[in-house]
């Protein structure tokens, strides 16, 4: 097994220092498990994303998302009011109603290294798995 250093490379690299992610959303993801994320259109629709059927994005389910998951079309047919608590809270960096995008690899995800630390981490697992 490669491990929680390898398990799915994109989030992985997400959560390093050096990740362009908001340091909010990496602290908010050190403290989620693979059940803590959630694939549906809240974010979409308070993003102003319209992605075809069957897309949609998945991102850490946070107070305003639990509020709307099981609201979606009341949403879609009137969101001004909760884009405008989004948006809001993407401006102050409050991820308990900002998305932090990772997908659910999170529960793998229990420190913030280096992009090269978590290279050599990587590199030295598969050294391990393949036995060179």
């Amino acid at each position: 097994m490669l491990g929680a250093d390898g398990a799915l490379v994109g989030s992985r690299l997400w959560a390093t220092r050096e990740s362009l992610a908001p340091e909010g959303a990496k602290q908010q993801a050190l403290q989620c498990d693979g059940d803590g994320t959630a694939r549906s259109a809240v974010f979409d629709i308070l993003r102003r994303k319209n992605w075809p059927v069957p897309y949609d994005f998945r991102a850490i389910r946070n107070d305003l998302h639990r509020r709307w998951e099981d609201h979606v079309e009341a949403l879609r047919q009137a969101p001004d009011e909760a884009r405008a608590e989004y948006e809001a809270a993407v401006k102050a960096g409050d991820f308990s109603k900002a998305h932090a995008t990772i997908g659910e690899a999170v529960a793998l995800v229990r420190d913030l290294p280096g992009a090269e630390e978590l290279i050599n981490r990587m590199t030295a697992d598969a050294r391990a798995i393949l036995g060179s």
